[in-house]
């Protein structure tokens, strides 16, 4: 008999939640306030971790993100200033926009498109780099700078002009000359400088993300000679969403549910022409309206990956405990899409509904060892 894998991951357009490894220790329960990194009491690691801004929640895609505003020394995230809340108090929250890469930190590219590296300035900005540019910038060992993003997260940044060798991307701190601890704030038109090194640390910038550079730098503008609080704000989402979703509620939260299915092993039978199992369980989606209004999710979209082909998905459902919500629509150059514009499914104001994806797997193929799906928009 063939055996293949299913492995599972969930990820989402407007509104993202991933898996992150949260070691907190346990603390009661705290109001929120502004500017506070909140999660829910009583959830386990890999909970999602949000940011805490005028009463919305601003959901943090990964640990890739949260990295660039928190890190230690070691490079693992510091999930000290970590706050937590009841379900209740968070649910009498709406939900925001996905915070996005700090400026000036890492460099990205996107799963979907990984020839292409981007760099990241403030304000959610990201701006096409060439590995020549990088080099020069940032020295030989550049790629190392590079963290990858699922490809949908591209819609979180606005796209600007390419980077050129002669400027470093706005929010990136240099040292110049490098080993002299002379640090330099680039704000996009000059280079402030720091009045001290340790000013750089209580702003928010970590050393991890400081560049020694050997491209001369001039001072320019106000030197920062104490706390700035637009240096160490966290930047939230400015791309345009393409999720469609209609109705009076402003936002729509999509969550991997903590109940979805394990990873689990399905069999052919020994023609591989068939799966043993159909209308298999793959993950357990949470639809979140916001408190102000229903919303109508018209358009799902699931993408493919793993070693996998389009044709190994037979059929693909989306249901609602045993009420089989839709099939889909089309599966094709790696995302499966559910559409109906009179609505796949109502998600009541202010409440969750949980979607389980399944799948028929079809027969005959032999190479596929493991299907991965997860969302594309919502």
């Amino acid at each position: 008999m063939n055996r293949f894998k299913k492995m599972l991951t969930i990820s989402v357009l407007s509104m993202t939640v991933l898996s992150m490894t949260v070691v907190i220790s346990p603390v009661s329960a705290a109001a929120a306030t502004d500017g506070d990194i909140i999660m829910i009491q009583g959830k386990k690691a890999g909970a999602a971790v949000y940011y805490f801004k005028d009463g919305k929640y601003n959901p943090f895609p990964d640990e890739n993100v949260y990295k660039t505003y928190f890190l230690l020394s070691n490079k693992k995230a510091d999930w000290s200033k970590l706050k937590k809340i009841t379900q209740a108090e968070f649910d009498t929250y709406n939900p925001g926009k996905n915070v996005v890469l700090k400026g000036g930190t890492n460099l990205v590219s996107f799963s979907d498109n990984p020839g292409t590296t981007y760099a990241v300035e403030t304000n959610g900005v990201i701006r096409k780099i060439s590995s020549a540019t990088a080099a020069t910038l940032y020295g030989a060992n550049w790629s190392k700078m590079v963290v990858t993003e699922t490809g949908y997260l591209r819609d979180n940044y606005t796209v600007g002009a390419d980077m050129t060798a002669d400027k470093y991307p706005a929010g990136t701190v240099v040292e110049y000359p490098a080993g002299s601890n002379n640090l330099f704030y680039y704000d996009g038109t000059k280079y402030r400088a720091f009045s001290n090194a340790d000013l750089a640390i209580t702003n928010g910038f970590n050393k991890a993300y400081i560049i020694p550079t050997s491209i001369a730098i001039v001072a320019g503008g106000t030197a920062i000679t104490g706390v700035e609080a637009g240096l160490s704000a966290l930047a939230i989402k400015t791309g345009t969403s393409t999720g469609p979703a209609t109705g009076t509620g402003s936002g729509l939260t999509v969550a991997l549910a903590s109940d979805t299915p394990a990873a689990a092993t399905y069999v052919r039978n020994s023609n591989n022409t068939a799966v043993v199992q159909s209308v298999a369980p793959f993950t357990k989606i949470n639809f979140t309206a916001s408190n102000d209004g229903d919303v109508v999710v018209t358009t799902v979209k699931l993408t493919r990956s793993g070693i996998s082909a389009d044709t190994d998905l037979q059929t693909v459902y989306l249901y609602d405990g045993t009420t089989r919500l839709a099939e889909h629509t089309s599966i094709s150059n790696k995302v499966i899409t559910f559409t109906n514009s009179a609505g796949l499914f109502t998600v009541p104001k202010g409440t969750t509904k949980s979607v389980m994806v399944k799948v028929d797997l079809a027969g005959g193929t032999s190479t596929v060892s493991g299907i991965v799906l997860g969302i594309n928009a919502a």
